[in-house]
């Protein structure tokens, strides 16, 4: 798993820490990155999906 994590892009890690480590939501994860919220479920999205195929 970690070594899947460490393959992300940067942001895309970032997102993924800030909603299940810190328990943050996207409108606040978008106002601290300075991007819109469909932005972060798009980066959220992409990295789960990574995630998923270097896993199964």
């Amino acid at each position: 798993m970690m070594a899947a994590l460490q393959q992300l892009p940067q942001r895309q890690l970032l997102v993924l820490m800030h909603i299940f480590v810190y328990g943050q939501k996207l409108e606040y994860i978008a106002q601290v990155l300075g991007i819109t919220a469909q932005a972060v479920y798009r980066l959220k999205k992409r990295a789960l999906g990574r995630l998923k195929k270097q896993l199964v």
